[in-house]
């Protein structure tokens, strides 16, 4: 609920113009908390025990409760007849079908990564797979980080999608990277870089999907929009872990080899109907408020 609700609301107050940048603080407040408290977090479970783990959660939901007492005041949007909610449920699925399928052809490759890239690593040098795997994995949500927010940039000045094929080319890079690395059975350090990369075209193409879906969507359904983005997300990782964990039988370099092939295959006819210009409706406003300004 507070993902989905999240999202939407941050697409609800984002001023004209600054959609992209303001979706990609989503991923920035994220990635941040994950990158500090998760190793905090277990850090405070070894030292101290769950019981405090459990009781500093409780306090950050007290701030979060804090936090949203400052939010102001938003009601939905009703419905105009000229709105594709007017069209059905199919007309929504249709627009929202480019999106969520880019969204699960990185997230797919993501959730096999983090499954199974420290056993891949193990099987090259034996007891250090999970040391060089926490470490990619963490660097990897460093480049999400970089990813949605250079994407939010340009999101906003070249309009929505301009980065999707780009970020799919770096996704399915640094998958077939790391099969590459697997066949010359390299440094594990070595395997930190295509890891970033995959990261970086991860984060861009996390911002554009969501970016996407918000334009598709009027108003009066940007929920709608912000719950097709998650749930391909988690689809996606989901899926990666389980679809995948039978690939891992014809070994892992097939596994990283066929990774890298879904985001293209899955990905690439998807991003054909995930990319499009800046709606008439934004231009309208900042139109709008150019002529109030003068």
């Amino acid at each position: 609920m507070m993902t989905v609700a999240g999202s939407a609301l941050v697409a609800e107050l984002a001023p004209p113009g600054m959609l992209g940048r303001a979706t990609s603080l989503i991923g920035l407040a994220v990635g941040i908390s994950e990158a500090i408290f998760l190793p905090v977090g277990l850090w405070l479970l070894e030292v101290f025990g769950l019981a405090t783990v459990a009781w500093s959660a409780t306090a950050f939901g007290v701030l979060g409760l804090l936090a949203a007492a400052r939010l102001p005041d938003v009601h939905p949007a009703p419905a105009r007849p000229s709105d594709p909610s007017a069209l059905g449920r199919r007309a929504m699925i249709v627009l929202l079908a480019g999106p969520f399928l880019v969204m699960v052809a990185v997230s797919l490759p993501y959730g096999a990564a983090a499954s199974f890239l420290s056993p891949a690593l193990d099987s090259i040098v034996s007891g250090s797979g999970a040391v060089v795997a926490g470490v990619g994995l963490g660097l990897l949500g460093v480049g999400v980080i970089v990813g949605r927010t250079f994407a939010g940039l340009v999101s906003d000045r070249r309009g929505p999608g301009a980065l999707v094929w780009p970020g799919l080319a770096f996704s399915a890079l640094g998958m077939a990277g790391i099969a590459g690395l697997l066949t010359l059975s390299a440094n594990p350090w070595w395997f930190i870089a295509p890891t970033v990369v995959f990261g970086l075209g991860f984060g861009a193409v996390q911002n554009e999907a969501l970016v996407g879906s918000f334009e598709r969507m009027p108003r009066s359904r940007l929920g709608t929009a912000s719950a097709s983005w998650n749930i391909s997300f988690d689809a996606g990782t989901g899926l990666g872990s389980v679809v995948m964990g039978a690939v891992a039988g014809f070994g892992y370099v097939v596994l990283f080899m066929v990774a890298a092939g879904i985001v293209l295959v899955v990905g690439g006819p998807a991003a054909v109907g995930a990319r499009r210009t800046r709606p008439a409706r934004d231009l309208t406003v900042l139109h709008r408020d150019d002529k109030v300004g003068s």
